[in-house]
């Protein structure tokens, strides 16, 4: 918080572009070992109206929104893999932060992304509390589809190896189960449904998941071969 409320002194007191350079498309914002910090200012101009901020990438190390109402009083938001999916502000496969309802002036918001495993690269929606509702929707409609027809291919490769006594279908369900149990990690349904709580698993299954994965489609293209 101190540090938020000096960098906001500090900008207004050197003037515009000394900490925060404009965006540009063309523009590259590398992470390596440090903080990437963004600001932004909007204002809500329906004072009934609702509105959120969405990182679009589930797996980010901590993600803080930081914003200071009329009064002075800083509220912090933080979510991603250092904070538990149980304990973020809203609850969601990526982290999403509430912004501020107040409709008189601008709001300015500081984001601090910590991000050290890998390239740093997600949009920044803002989101209505019905177009929030709406893209979730549609994001659970189609993930149910995947992980629905998944489960269909497990029990069939069950069958068809009891019935034909190959082998070779149950390692290709076993496959597909640690397929779906990899996409659960890098969607953030898992720890949002399954694991909302498990802070060190969390961390451990971005990496267990998918290697797991992998193996299994390379034993199954052992056997098939």
């Amino acid at each position: 918080m101190e540090q938020v409320a000096q960098l906001s002194q500090q900008d207004r007191a050197h003037g515009p572009g000394t900490l925060f350079k404009p965006y540009l498309h063309s523009s590259v914002q590398i992470i390596d070992q440090s903080v990437l910090w963004i600001e932004f200012e909007a204002i809500n101009r329906a004072a009934q109206a609702r509105w959120f901020l969405e990182l679009g990438l589930p797996a980010v190390d901590e993600a803080s929104l930081f914003w200071q109402d009329p009064q002075g009083r800083w509220t912090e938001q933080r979510a991603g893999d250092a904070v538990a999916q149980s304990q973020w502000p809203i609850a969601s496969r990526n982290p999403v932060f509430a912004l501020s309802n107040q409709t008189l002036t601008p709001t300015r918001y500081f984001l601090r992304v910590v991000h050290e495993r890998a390239p740093f690269a997600a949009p920044l929606t803002v989101y209505s509390a019905a177009g929030l509702l709406d893209m979730r929707e549609v994001q659970h409609f189609w993930l149910g589809c995947f992980f629905g027809l998944t489960a269909l291919m497990m029990v069939m490769g069950l069958v068809n190896g009891y019935t034909q006594r190959q082998n070779v279908f149950a390692l290709y369900s076993l496959y597909v189960g640690t397929l779906a149990l990899a996409q659960l990690v890098n969607t953030g349904l898992g720890a949002q449904r399954l694991w909302p709580t498990a802070l060190g698993w969390r961390a451990a299954a971005e990496t267990l998941m998918p290697t797991a994965a992998w193996a299994g489609g390379v034993w199954l293209l052992r056997s098939v071969l």
